[in-house]
Order: structure tokens, then sequence, then C-alpha cells
């Protein structure tokens, strides 16, 4: 199953639970989608080390910054005003994050080497100063805990069965 498709699985759950007029099944949808919220933050935060190594800070506080935002945003849009009951800013706001998520599809089919995303933070001058080593030694063991499905070609990663030597 794509993660595409799940993420809006448990947006779903938030839909139903603005419908929903049954406690047991409000309680039951509140669970799931909380479940998926959960799996979703710890997915967000799971990539953070992943984005920049080099503002690995910068990159930590807007990811938590932005998501504090966006609950605010949300807030205001379908919260603030009597112009939406409860029940209906609840499934506007699921089919909301439902649109973003098809919105933000940004597949292109090509793939990305991470000696080639890590060292691209660093200028050719602290190349020649060796200070992008630590970066690719970085790129060396995302590419290792990549895992078998994520080679292209469906053969397993060249690091797959052994431990990097810098870890």
């Amino acid at each position: 199953m794509d993660p595409l498709d799940l993420t809006n699985f448990w947006w779903s759950f938030l839909c139903l639970l603005g419908r929903d007029t049954s406690l047991p099944i409000a309680i039951l949808a509140m669970m799931l989608f909380s479940f998926g919220v959960q799996a979703a933050c710890w997915a967000i935060f799971g990539i953070v080390p992943f984005v920049s190594r080099r503002s690995l800070g910068i990159i930590s506080g807007l990811t938590g910054a932005g998501g504090n935002f966006g609950s605010g945003l949300t807030q205001l849009a379908f919260f603030s005003s009597s112009r939406f009951h409860t029940a209906n800013g609840l499934s506007l706001m699921g089919i909301t994050a439902m649109i973003f998520t098809l919105l933000d599809q940004k597949s292109d089919g090509r793939t990305s080497k991470e000696e080639h995303y890590y060292a691209a933070e660093w200028t050719e001058e602290e190349k020649l100063q060796g200070l992008h080593e630590g970066s690719l030694k970085f790129a060396e063991n995302s590419r290792s805990e990549r895992g078998k499905k994520a080679a292209p070609d469906g053969t397993s990663t060249p690091l797959e069965n052994e431990n990097p030597a810098n870890v």
C-alpha cells in the first residue's frame, strides 16, 4: 500500500468523527485517528536528521514550529467563529488535510544518491578543506539504513548486510 493512501486512510477517521452520532463509534474513530496522527508525527520527526546534517537544529525547530503554526491556522479557520459547527469543522479539517496530502505528492521518479545530496550543502572551498567528510559518512549510513525495498532496481543496497565502519 502506498504511504500516501495510508495517510488519507487515517484522515478519513477525522471526517467520520465529525459525522458520527454514536458515542462508541466516535470514540473508535478518535482512537484510530489519533493512532494515525501519532504515527505521522514519528515518521516526520524520524526523517528530520536526514534532511540536512549541517542544519539539524534549524530543521528540527522549523518542523516543530510548522506543526504548531498549522494547528493554530486550522483552529482559526474551522473553530474560531460560529461559521462552522464543530462536527462540520472536524469533517472539513479532515477533507482539507486529504487535499493537501494529495497536493504534496512530489514523486518525479528520480532517485538521488545520498552522497550527492549531502555534499551539495558544502562549498568547493569547504570540500577542499575536508569539512564535508562527516556528511559523506552520514550519507553512507543513510544509504545503509534504506533497506532492500528502497533500491531502484529491487536488488539489495550495497551495505545492507554489513555494518558501516563509521557507525
